[in-house]
């Protein structure tokens, strides 16, 4: 098993089947504040040995958690950046809104674009982060549903694997298998991966989280019997329980009971994003990039200075714009969201993928199933994404097995 040069400081004994850790008393304490730019519930501020708060230190990692075990990357490459995969991100205003909403909002149903971060975020790190660290509601689990795909469920566990293993000395075992569907922690905390089905959902005590990740792309014929055993969770244990999902047509519980007009449910909070804010600029259209070729830095801050002059002199486009850019019922001031100045996304790849005629998804048709009423740009059309009928094909299979 390869561990980063911290493990170096550890040793492991044999109990059972499984790796107990113990730490030797040299080994530097983890922060207890998930980013330094940030004051989150729970966090505690670094001081270093003057008493000074220790904010952004990058080489040492003593300020935060996410510099302690490493920045996320860049999701895509671009023509104009080489490697732009390894380079590490700062966290942006738009994180934080996400964060801010998890801990304003105990049942929280997010409709993202592809490539957010969000799984990255708040799935993976700030999950590590309270259950291996913090621990704040003693011996609770985070449970997390990738659905039905194995492949899915594979980069969940290979993902939090990676960063625990950068710091083991929070196991209280050490995983034994590349891919574990469970992570032990010292400070008493656990999480767990499991499928989407009623049985595995409804099983679990003591739940602190219960994440239903691209729940939207779940391969059931009924999805039903899965909300309603998550939902029994939250009732029993009052956990957060989060829906986070690229949208894929006018399908399941996910549309029927939140984000549907038609939905009588108001229990959840519904966080609509797509990449115009997590790329920090806002532009009515695809449309006015595509006739820039590959688009620079310097570019970008042209375009956002054109977006703030229309915001300031333009009332069509500050009326748009104040109709889709909300968080909680609050206008997003437009200097804040265009507040990034190295976004997870490459804006190139935005762009040449909104020019593809992919049936199953594009970036342009993010959230494009949702209604006006909840910030839509343009209308659905059915035929761009299409919903498989699994009854009928279902069907269509047995009859050809009986012939």
């Amino acid at each position: 098993m390869l561990l980063t040069s911290e493990a170096k400081t550890l040793y492991e004994s044999r109990t059972g089947s499984q790796y107990v850790v113990n730490i030797k008393k040299d080994v530097q304490p983890i922060p207890k504040r998930f980013y330094c730019h940030w004051q989150l519930p729970g966090d505690e501020f670094q001081f270093d040995k003057k008493g000074k708060e220790i904010i952004d230190d990058k080489e040492h990692g003593t300020c935060c958690f996410n510099h302690r075990v490493g920045m996320p990357t860049r999701k895509w490459e671009s023509d104009l950046l080489p490697n732009a995969e390894i380079i590490p991100v700062e966290l942006t205003k738009f994180n934080f809104r996400v964060m801010k909403n998890y801990f304003l909002h105990r049942k929280l149903s997010r409709n993202k674009c592809r490539g957010s971060g969000d799984s990255e975020i708040l799935t993976i790190r700030y999950m590590i982060f309270k259950y291996g660290i913090l621990d704040t509601e003693r011996n609770r689990k985070c449970i997390i549903l990738p659905g039905t795909s194995s492949k899915l469920s594979l980069e969940f566990s290979t993902r939090i694997k990676a960063i625990c293993d950068k710091i083991p000395q929070i196991y209280r075992r050490m995983p034994t298998s590349d891919k574990p569907s469970e992570f032990i922690f010292k400070v008493g905390g656990r999480i767990v991966l499991t499928t989407a089905t009623p049985d595995a959902s409804r099983g679990f005590e003591n739940v602190g989280d219960e994440i239903l990740e691209e729940v939207a792309h779940w391969e059931l014929i009924d999805d039903m019997p899965v909300y309603y055993a998550t939902e029994g969770v939250y009732e029993k244990t009052r956990c957060h329980i989060i829906h986070a999902t690229t949208p894929r047509g006018r399908r399941g519980f996910y549309w029927d009971l939140v984000w549907s007009p038609d939905a009588t449910s108001e229990d959840y909070y519904k966080h609509l994003t797509n990449w115009r804010e997590i790329i920090g600029l806002p532009v009515r259209t695809v449309e006015e990039l595509w006739s820039l070729g590959n688009i620079t830095d310097e570019m970008v801050e042209g375009l956002r200075k054109k977006c703030l002059y229309d915001y300031e002199h333009d009332e069509s486009y500050k009326d748009w714009y104040n109709h889709y850019f909300l968080d909680n019922g609050e206008v997003i001031p437009i200097k804040e969201l265009m507040d990034i100045t190295t976004p997870i996304l490459d804006i190139n790849g935005i762009v040449n993928d909104s020019k593809t005629d992919r049936g199953y998804y594009d970036q342009e048709l993010d959230n494009q199933f949702i209604s006006g009423e909840n910030r839509a740009i343009g209308q659905f059309r059915e035929e761009d994404v299409p919903t498989p009928d699994l009854a009928k094909i279902l069907r269509d299979f047995k009859k050809e097995a009986l012939e």
